[in-house]
């Protein structure tokens, strides 16, 4: 299964995994707490972990059609979910 990751500069990025967890946790299969968070979407899963002033995450999908649709989905509402705080979100394979 194709991968991508991505590492994310941010103040608080527990708070981001909070933050978009909590988001998705009405319609899909979600788990988390303050240094991971697992979602698993219908096109994919996306893993995130907190490190010190950096959020990684690691999606995988059956394609990499359909892995490209979910770097596009997962870095807009992070972006989203990051309200005061710019992040930058590019991916590379993993």
């Amino acid at each position: 299964m194709p991968s991508s990751i991505s590492a994310i500069t941010s103040v608080n990025p527990g708070r981001l995994i909070r933050r978009l967890c909590k988001y998705w946790d009405q319609k899909l299969d979600v788990s988390y707490d303050e240094q991971y968070g697992k979602v698993s979407l219908p096109i994919g899963q996306c893993l995130m972990k907190a490190q010190d002033g950096q959020l990684a995450v690691t999606l995988t999908s059956e394609d990499l059609r359909t892995l490209k649709k979910l770097e596009e989905v997962v870095a807009v509402y992070l972006v989203r979910m990051a309200h005061e705080e710019a992040l930058e979100v590019s991916w590379r394979p993993a």
